[in-house]
């Protein structure tokens, strides 16, 4: 497996997660908790784009390079993603 579809298989899982603990987050984390899944979402479906553009290394190679520029566009998209989801996640830890 790719560690494009691990990265994709996680986000999965979280979105999936993320959607069910909304259900036992106090108010006052939900619009926060809501903006995490958004952003969660948005790196899955991203991710399976670029999941779905083979080839991409099966193999992890930190000197290698992705097979097409749409390849690198979508995962720094998905990254930064990442990232603003952290954040958003953070937030809400501290407002509960």
């Amino acid at each position: 497996m790719a560690i494009t579809d691990a990265w994709h298989d996680a986000r999965t899982q979280a979105v999936d997660f993320l959607q069910k603990a909304s259900d036992y987050i106090p108010i006052r984390g939900k619009p926060r908790l809501d903006e995490v899944a958004q952003w969660f979402t948005q790196m899955r479906d991203t991710l399976k784009t670029a999941v779905n553009l083979r080839p991409i290394l099966d193999e992890w190679d930190e000197r290698a390079l992705f097979q097409s520029d749409e390849a690198a566009s979508l995962i720094c998209a998905a990254g930064k993603a990442e990232l603003k989801s952290l954040d958003c996640l953070a937030e809400v830890v501290t407002t509960l």
